[in-house]
Formats: structure tokens, sequence, C-alpha cells
């Protein structure tokens, strides 16, 4: 679950206009949606628990070998993928 406090209108603005925009799409490589509410404090949605390896997980497992982020293909992500 993410919370964020209304003390930053804009930021709050653009949750809003994410959570919606991510609702209202079905693709297998963006986790879904489940429910969202703006109307009290804290704002919050929730969504589906992707199983796996974190992505800091991968990231370290990246840099462990020396990768840049724009040293790394599709390649070198699955195998870091399949490694953390």
């Amino acid at each position: 679950m993410k919370v964020v406090g209304r003390t930053d209108e804009r930021a709050t603005a653009r949750f809003r206009r994410e959570v919606r925009a991510l609702g209202k799409v079905d693709h297998p490589s963006l986790v879904k949606i489940f429910t969202s509410s703006f109307d009290a404090e804290p704002c919050f949605f929730t969504m589906e628990l992707v199983e796996g390896a974190t992505l800091a997980d991968v990231c370290d497992t990246l840099h462990d070998r020396g990768s840049t982020a724009s040293a790394v293909d599709l390649a070198a992500w699955h195998d870091a993928l399949g490694s953390a």
C-alpha cells in the first residue's frame, strides 16, 4: 500500500492522476490497481502482489557486475533478474 499525505497538493493531484490512469489499463507488464481512495487522509491505493526479485535486488546485481544504466540491454536485464 502506498500512502500520500495531503501536505503537498501538487503531489496529491499527480498521485490521483497516476492511480486513475493505471487503474484503466490492463497489461501484463503493469501491476493492477484494485482500489483507491482520495476522500480521506491518507490517500491510498492497493495493487496486485508481484512475486519475485525486487527492483532493488536486480539493480544491486547489475551494479555488482559493473553495469551502468546506459549499458544494460535486455539480455543483461533478464540475466540479472534471474540471478537476483
